[in-house]
């Protein structure tokens, strides 16, 4: 059973829920994070990238849970330490958001990001989990390259 440990107290105020046996966030402290760097990258125009996984495929909620937790020791491995992981929505959508990025290029950026996530996945699934697997990419601010949306 997945237990998460509020450890506030022992690292101090304001630090987030952390699921011990993966090291993620679960979906509240995840969502804190999202807000406190999207208020981050208002104030210092440093953007950040969002991006979420979704396996809603036909089979239950339950079964895609289980596909995303397969996959989260390939995302731990190929993140860097600044980035975060954690559950967007408990248990049917993770997500991973990329702080500290320099965006030349948006569409360099993610087809690198794409090419990384891809081998990892396919290293850790079935083709037909694989074909399932929904990725999102949210740029913020939108407006970080004045490129156009942020996906």
């Amino acid at each position: 059973m997945r237990r998460s440990v509020d450890n506030s107290g022992a690292r101090g105020p304001g630090r987030p829920v952390v699921a011990e046996e993966r090291g993620i966030l679960n979906d509240k402290a995840f969502q804190r994070m999202i807000a406190v760097e999207r208020k981050r990258t208002e104030r210092s125009r440093n953007p950040f990238l969002l991006m979420t996984l979704d396996a809603g495929g036909p089979q239950s909620p339950e079964e895609n849970g289980t596909v995303l937790d397969s996959i989260v020791p390939g995302l731990l491995s190929s993140i860097r330490e600044t980035d975060v992981i954690g559950w967007y929505k408990a248990r049917a959508k993770l997500a991973v958001i990329f702080t500290g990025l320099v965006i030349d290029d948006k569409k360099d950026l993610l087809s690198t990001i794409s090419t990384r996530l891809s081998t990892t996945l396919r290293d850790t699934l079935t083709p037909e989990q694989f074909n399932q697997i929904n990725v999102s990419f949210h740029f913020y601010p939108a407006d970080c390259d004045h490129a156009g949306p942020g996906r």
